[in-house]
Parts: C-alpha cells; structure tokens; sequence
C-alpha cells in the first residue's frame, strides 16, 4: 500500500466518531490541510478502482475477496464526509461509484 493511501486510510479511522467530526474537515480552515487532503486521496483512490470495475479493467470478485472489509468499513466511517462534500457542492455524484460498491459488498459477506 502507498504512503499517502495507509495516512488516508489511518485518518478516516482516527476521525470516525458517531456525531461524524470527520466532516469538520471540510470547514474553511481544514479543507486544505494535510488530513483533509489524506481523506479525498483515500476515497478518490477507491472511486477510481470502483470505475475500473464498472469498466471491465479489474476483477470485481477479486477485489473483493482481497478488500470486502476494508471497503465496508471505510464507507461506513466516511459516510459523514462524503454526505458533506455532496451536501456542499451540491453535486450527489461525488463517490457515487464507492458508495455503490460499498453498499453492493456488505450485503455478500465472504465465505468461509
């Protein structure tokens, strides 16, 4: 795993709390800070994996079987984030491929 992609995925986790503090990121002074910026990384990155999948360029299954988890929770602990970054540019496409997948995954659990 990359550098900034561990920091982001570190970041989410520290943020998450159930009031959803990890949306205060998006305030003025903090949307251009390093966390803010290690949270978009983390989230992009996975946006960008979840068009791949809709593409055909990666295999759904095995990203699946290799990442259910770290995909599920992820969601769950930005879920505040990503529904701020909606709420404030108005645009309900942000993440939108993420969520689906997200959503998609925690219904099928992995066998064991």
């Amino acid at each position: 795993m990359d550098e900034q992609l561990r920091l982001g995925n570190e970041m989410v986790a520290a943020m998450h709390d159930p009031a959803g503090s990890i949306k205060d990121l998006l305030q003025p002074e903090k949307a251009d800070g390093d966390e803010a910026r290690s949270v978009k990384y983390v989230l992009n990155h996975w946006e960008r994996i979840c068009v791949g999948i809709n593409e055909g360029i990666y295999h759904e299954e095995m990203l699946r079987q290799a990442n259910r988890t770290n995909v599920v929770t992820l969601y769950r602990k930005a879920k505040p984030f990503i529904d701020a970054v909606r709420h404030q540019t108005g645009k309900q496409t942000f993440y939108k491929d993420f969520e689906k997948l997200a959503l998609k995954w925690e219904k099928k659990p992995l066998k064991v």
